[in-house]
């Protein structure tokens, strides 16, 4: 499991993950860490503060050796977690399957997927995953690349895998982003005309898409109009092919209707093309009950938005993907409290109302929240603490440093906001989602200023490093920590002028997966015609972050050559590498090493006015080369061309593919 948003924002202001896993890993950081890498990055920084005499790393008493105690103290901050406990729906009948049915949050890995399927029986049948937001994207995703992996696995002829469907049933049309997204930087576009690919967050958190001046914290019910601006945006983004693949679970609405609703979003590489080729299966709808048959599987009905049923036969497992409840997380604070922070036990999107952007309520000016909101974390939860220290310091210092009527009168007013955003019935995935609006806003409030990228002019992306407190940027360490972060990121925006690019590669990897039609025209022979499918799988060799097995079949043959495509990690090159496979020996195998690829940024082709990714590959020891050409449409390759040629230069063979 990874990361959804990059390291550069996955992490605090003053704690830089190259020192953490070279602390640790010796090893360079991964753009999207690992869940065990962010596990030693909070270790890393928990072990920087000072411990108390007798206080030792890891100790801890058995449950029958704690005793209760009392003790009083002067505030309470609450950081006992929002998503605290796993939400499984009241579905009429869901509880009579329950030995088929886990929460996603049991599903980690590939041997929990296993366990899944043995759960749900080897006589195959259809999985369904029940949600829409990330959570419902990922395991729909994960599950079907385990049983494409199935499918390929090496030394197995069995293509066990095909006995499953996947089902996805989620209550609202949304996006599917990919991690890496085209973006062309100011500096780089008005030099060379290039587009490179960022992680999402950093093209999403860009103050380039502010308006000029002050930014404003946006909290509140979407418009139509704001929707349909959102829903266009990311159509431009994507691109036309990709929202045409999304069509089965988006459709762009005009606006100008009652019914349009935010946009939500997953993120996931290979969702879209799982759907594409239905190996994922998507209905919008909400499941109205689940019957039990006489065989183990169940029936589901599902009722859609206008009120018609359909259903799905012969499930054999479900996974309810469905999210977390706050409501234990708070359990501990006296009737009284939750009173007076009109504590709501059903409402998940916001079960207290708050101020102070959701780290206050000032009328309980003792208590503090930290992290208990729907949204981006990490560098908000920063600036959250920092804003309840800074106004319980206030209240220390006497009267002169407390609260203002006017600020006072602020708090009442954002308190009423809250209540009437949470009484209209929140539809927005994340009600405090506008990460820049919250950090550029926390600044103000708290004082910190915005450190600059040096980049020309333009302010860039919004990442915790770049807003440290005062007294961190005193201390050598802290402001080296932080130091350390910014560069990376500059190193990112601007890399190398023709550098291989891993953004690159990872898009133009995931842009692959699916099928395709192909014509090849050799020199002096006659031209043939096929098609080529991409089919995911778990890597089979260390060092590899992701690999297809590759499919060709021809049109005038039944016989089908395979040869195998891998994506290193970061850190190696070439970042895309092709081995030929044996079909004798073993079909699922890579035997020989063929060519390897490294990406450049796209340029721009006058002509077609298209970005286009060229590279040029070989292999020591062969006698050919392969020059590739990949056409961008937004975060898709409509088309690409692959020419080999001899080390003479004379062509051998040109091959172009168009998406099936």
């Amino acid at each position: 499991m990874r990361t959804n948003l990059s390291r550069f924002t996955v992490g605090f202001s003053d704690w830089a993950w190259e020192s953490v896993l070279h602390k640790y890993e010796g090893g360079a950081a991964p753009m999207f860490p690992q869940a065990w890498q962010v596990g030693r990055y909070l270790e890393g920084y928990a072990e920087r503060e000072p411990k108390e005499e007798g206080e030792e790393k890891g100790t801890s008493t058995d449950t029958e050796e704690q005793e209760l105690h009392s003790e009083e103290f002067d505030y309470l901050l609450v950081a006992s977690g929002y998503f605290s406990k796993p939400h499984v729906p009241d579905i009429p009948g869901l509880s009579d399957f329950s030995a088929q049915t886990v929460h996603s949050s049991s599903l980690h890995n590939e041997g929990d997927m296993q366990w899944l399927l043995e759960r749900a029986g080897s006589h195959g049948g259809r999985l369904v995953v029940i949600g829409g937001s990330m959570s419902g994207v990922e395991t729909a995703s994960a599950l079907a690349t385990h049983l494409s992996s199935m499918n390929f696995t090496p030394g197995v002829s069995s293509q066990v895998g095909k006995a499953y469907e996947v089902h996805h049933i989620c209550s609202r049309p949304f996006w599917t982003v990919p991690y890496y997204l085209p973006h062309a930087t100011p500096r780089t576009d008005a030099q060379d005309g290039s587009l490179h690919f960022l992680p999402l967050d950093l093209v999403f958190y860009d103050l380039s898409r502010r308006p000029p001046g002050p930014v404003e914290y946006g909290f509140g019910p979407a418009s139509a109009q704001q929707v349909t601006r959102v829903n266009q945006y990311f159509q431009g983004l994507l691109g036309s092919d990709y929202k045409n693949v999304g069509e089965k679970v988006f459709s762009l609405d005009d606006g100008l209707s009652e019914k349009v609703q935010p946009s939500w979003i997953g993120i996931d590489d290979d969702y879209a093309e799982y759907v594409r080729s239905e190996s994922i299966r998507t209905t919008i709808g909400r499941i109205s009950a689940v019957h039990v048959s006489e065989t183990g599987n169940a029936r589901i009905h599902i009722q859609s938005a206008d009120g018609n049923t359909t259903s799905i036969d012969d499930v054999a497992a479900i996974v309810t993907a469905t999210g977390f409840t706050p409501f234990s997380s708070l359990h501990f604070l006296p009737a009284d409290v939750l009173t007076t922070l009109e504590f709501s036990a059903t409402d998940a999107f916001f079960p207290v109302v708050l101020d102070g952007k959701g780290s206050t309520n000032a009328q309980l000016p003792d208590i503090g929240f930290v992290g208990f909101y729907r949204g981006p974390y990490w560098g908000v939860m920063e600036m959250q603490a920092r804003n309840v220290a800074e106004s319980w310091f206030r209240s220390e210092s006497g009267p002169e440093l407390s609260s203002s009527a006017e600020a006072i009168e602020e708090k009442r007013q954002e308190r009423e906001t809250v209540r009437e955003f949470r009484n209209a019935g929140s539809t927005l995935q994340f009600p405090m989602g506008d990460y820049v609006g919250l950090m550029e806003s926390f600044a103000r409030d708290v004082r910190v200023s915005r450190s600059p990228l040096d980049t020309g002019g333009w302010d860039g992306p919004v990442i915790p490093a770049r807003y440290m407190d005062e007294s961190c940027k005193k201390d050598e360490n802290m402001n080296g920590e932080a130091q350390t972060t910014v560069d990376s990121l500059r190193g990112v925006l601007f890399p190398e002028p023709g550098s291989s690019s891993l953004a690159m590669a990872s898009a133009t990897f995931r842009a692959l997966h699916g099928t395709w039609r192909f014509t090849r025209t050799p020199v002096n022979e006659d031209r043939v015609s096929g098609t080529m499918t991409f089919h995911p799988r778990y890597p089979s060799s260390e060092g590899y972050e992701k690999e297809y097995i590759c499919e060709e079949c021809l049109e005038s043959s039944d016989e089908a050559a395979r040869s195998v495509y891998r994506l290193a990690k970061e850190g190696s090159t070439p970042y895309i590498g092709i081995w030929d496979v044996d079909l004798a020996e073993d079909p699922n195998s890579a035997a020989r090493f063929s060519h390897g690829l490294c990406l450049a940024p796209a340029k721009l082709d006058k002509e077609s006015g298209k970005f286009v990714v060229h590279a040029t590959a070989g292999a020591e020891g062969q006698d050919s080369r392969h020059e590739y050409a990949f056409q961008l449409e937004g975060v898709t390759i409509p088309s690409w061309t692959c020419t080999a040629s001899g080390t003479n230069g004379s062509t051998k063979s040109t091959t172009v593919y168009t998406r099936l």
